[in-house]
């Protein structure tokens, strides 16, 4: 019977450890489900934006390359994800979940089509080839492309809520489920207790002289006590006596171990019963179980929080530099690692690219060192050729990449991880040096980072172009300003009055033959007659004096030009003595078209009639062709970009229509309206108002994230800059937005 007791509870002992070890790989398994699963989703979600974005650019400028692209993002993103989820779907435990999850891929497949519908409709439209308005692509697009979206993002948004829901009910089964088994641990330890006990009856008998004190020591093991010592004699019930001791001491030792199941420690372990008895093996078995499972999850843990931590350093950085030192140096932190560095792409002089170190870190401080490794140049050079990641976990003595920063110590352990994009271009590889080898999961964590860190690195890049774009914009803009500047105040210099006129005449004409010489001068007649050309114009136009003498004006303006109603109104104000000014266009002898600022200076005869124009002539084509490229610039830029203008004080003047669809609104809905209309009302999204646009009227741009809300109420995050313009006395004038869109869009319900 004692051993059939005994049996019993080893049995019981067995059963709670193989349930235990299930549930926790049932869980493992659910949460690394619902962490795939779920971000399968998200990306979803995104693709399916982008080629809604894109299929709205080539509505409004058809183009193949952006049809190429769309389809692209089909293929290899839209395409991929389905598939990704598809795998997954029998795991889940809801029909309704699928049933919804089928619902949304057929509707997936008629999006597709009625997106390749209209991109050929549109095609043919643009070709001629069809006129039939009942089917055009604007019309397919209006009646059936946006609604089928809708639905396309209500089934995504019921899909995810269903995943929500369903991995809730199974985390909270499990939580049930290991209650139960902590029960029946409880109960285990019970019965070993009534083991005790029964034990103690059935030798009551034979041990008569000892009955009392065995009987209150099982006794207290029958409350639940667990005593510290009992007396014994050197007979038969003293053995008895110690072998329940050591059974107290084994039940405590197994109270101890349920406790520490019971919080979830398996990182110390308890020796229970004798190690290689049946129970004892069972139960470290059971340990040992319980123990990978923890560190399996520690490690997912810790790669979890990393990702979230690095998210939100690569929101939060002020310029490129401070990000790249935040990173190195919280990744050499969080790894524990010793030294780390971090190369980007970069062109340098004469077009060569290479890879520069932006960034090191060792031994808790930042180190400056300046290094650009060429192609195939040594072990990081090598990594750029091959795209594959290289890791030794025992580094050669002669390793001296990076072991300047070491103190002399050789790091047992290297890690080079190169930053490719979707393109399969190598952006920037990742070097960390480690006295402790690194684990797998380390290994997978730093690839992680690495492709988070791909995008930054991509926009970094895109703002430095736009900030140079910009930046030249407003320095051609400023010097065509100081330019007008200079010829306002010349032209004011030259006005005089008739009588300083006279009494200065001598003074005057020397002034003006040394002007003469320096200046394109034109003298005409009252009826724009030209009777002189000095020297400087004759060798701009490449006319000599005897082709264009006694010629009328429109031999170098054109007669167009000439007789333009703008240019007659200006011609009659200088008869009458009023001086002028005007950007006109002079053709050479050549044919070539040239930029003139022409002040028109009138002179009055004896009878105070003007019989004498003189055109002074400054030559702005070259500021005229760097203009017009600079406003190529930029109307380029507000075709790739986001654009919104402001006043200083946030009040809204102009937006581009690629911002305006974007947030579903038009120009006359939030024309003068205040900054705040587009901004959420959560106030955790929002700009701090006061301090945010005191700044900007310090001059001082704002780059970052932000937020801003559809009239649907949906909140698109992008990644811009609020960029003051300054006019020609250096005060700002208005507030330009330029941003590009982030990849994911949020829902307010």
């Amino acid at each position: 019977m004692i051993v059939g007791l005994l049996g019993l509870m080893l049995f019981l002992a067995w059963i709670n450890y193989t349930q235990v070890t299930s549930l926790t790989a049932h869980k493992s398994r659910i949460e690394t489900s619902s962490y795939i699963t779920l971000g399968f989703l998200r990306e979803l979600q995104g693709a399916v934006q982008q080629t809604m974005h894109h299929w709205q650019d080539q509505l409004l400028e058809p183009k193949a390359d952006l049809d190429n692209i769309r389809r692209s993002v089909w293929q290899n993103e839209v395409i991929v994800a389905l598939d990704s989820l598809s795998s997954h779907k029998h795991q889940w435990g809801q029909t309704s979940l699928r049933k919804k999850f089928e619902e949304m891929r057929l509707n997936m497949r008629k999006f597709q089509r009625v997106q390749d519908d209209v991109v050929k409709a549109l095609r043919e439209e643009v070709d001629k080839k069809r006129i039939d308005k009942e089917f055009s692509a604007q019309r397919l697009y209006q009646q059936r492309g946006k609604v089928l979206y809708s639905v396309v993002k209500v089934n995504l948004n019921e899909i995810h809520h269903l995943l929500n829901q369903y991995y809730a009910e199974e985390r909270a089964n499990f939580d049930s489920n290991f209650a139960q088994i902590w029960f029946s641990t409880a109960l285990m330890g019970f019965s070993a207790l009534a083991f005790g006990v029964l034990v103690a009856v059935l030798l009551g008998n034979a041990v008569a002289t000892r009955a009392s004190a065995l009987a209150s020591y099982t006794k207290m093991l029958a409350d639940g006590n667990l005593p510290k010592d009992i007396p014994f004699a050197q007979d038969e019930t003293g053995r008895v006596a110690q072998n329940l001791q050591a059974l107290t001491e084994q039940l405590r030792q197994l109270k101890e171990f349920a406790e520490k199941i019971k919080v979830g420690e398996f990182t110390s372990e308890t020796p229970l019963f004798y190690e290689h008895s049946e129970l004892g093996e069972a139960l470290h078995e059971m340990y040992e179980g319980l123990n990978r499972i923890t560190i399996r999850d520690m490690e997912r843990n810790r790669t979890n929080e990393g990702i979230a931590l690095f998210s939100s350093l690569l929101r939060e950085y002020a310029d490129a530099q401070s990000l790249y030192d935040t990173l190195i140096k919280n990744l050499v932190k969080y790894l524990n690692a010793n030294q780390g560095g971090i190369f980007v792409w970069q062109e340098i002089e004469g077009g060569e690219e290479v890879l520069e170190l932006k960034s090191v870190y060792a031994y808790d401080r930042k180190r400056f060192i300046e290094k650009h490794i060429r192609r195939g140049q040594g072990l990081i050079g090598q990594i750029w050729l091959e795209k594959e990641l290289i890791y030794m976990p025992h580094v050669p003595a002669d390793y001296s990449e990076i072991v300047s920063g070491l103190g002399g110590a050789v790091p047992r352990a290297v890690l080079l991880m190169p930053m490719i994009n979707n393109e399969g271009q190598v952006l920037g590889v990742l070097e960390l040096a480690s006295l402790q080898q690194l684990e797998e999961y380390e290994i997978n964590f730093v690839r992680s980072v690495a492709e988070m860190i791909v995008s930054a690195i991509a926009s970094i890049k895109g703002n430095e172009k736009t900030q140079m774009l910009l930046q030249e914009a407003q320095r051609i803009s400023d010097k065509v300003q100081a330019q007008e500047e200079n010829m306002r105040y010349e032209m004011q210099a030259l006005v005089g009055s008739k009588q300083q006129l006279a009494s200065q005449n001598l003074q005057l004409q020397n002034r003006f033959e040394d002007f003469d010489k320096s200046m394109a001068v034109i003298e005409l007649d009252a009826k724009g007659t030209i009777f002189r050309v000095n020297e400087v114009m004759q060798e701009l136009i490449g006319y000599d004096e005897e082709a264009v003498f006694n010629e009328s004006f429109t031999k170098l303006v054109g007669e167009r030009s000439f007789q333009s109603t703008a240019f007659q109104h200006l011609w009659q104000n200088v008869l009458e003595g009023i001086a002028q000014n005007q950007q006109m266009t002079f053709y050479s002898i050549n044919n070539n078209p040239l930029s003139f600022w022409v002040n028109f200076v009138p002179l009055r005869n004896e009878r105070d009639v003007v019989n004498l124009v003189i055109a002074i002539c400054t030559d702005i084509t070259p500021i005229q062709n760097a203009l017009e490229r600079a406003q190529t610039r930029w109307a380029a830029i507000r075709q790739i970009f986001y654009y919104v203008e402001f006043t200083p004080f946030g009040i809204i003047q102009e937006a581009n229509q690629a911002y305006l669809k974007m947030v579903g609104r038009t120009l006359g809905q939030i024309r003068n309206q205040s900054h705040q209309i587009l901004l959420p009302t959560n106030s955790t999204q929002r700009p701090q108002n006061q301090e945010f646009w005191h700044e900007l009227s310090q001059g001082k741009a704002q780059v970052g994230n932000f937020y801003h809300v559809t009239q649907k109420g949906e909140h698109i995050q992008l990644f811009g800059v609020y960029y003051p313009v300054f006019n020609p006395q250096k005060q700002i004038e208005n507030i330009v937005f330029l941003a590009q869109p982030l990849a994911q869009t949020l829902s307010i319900a």
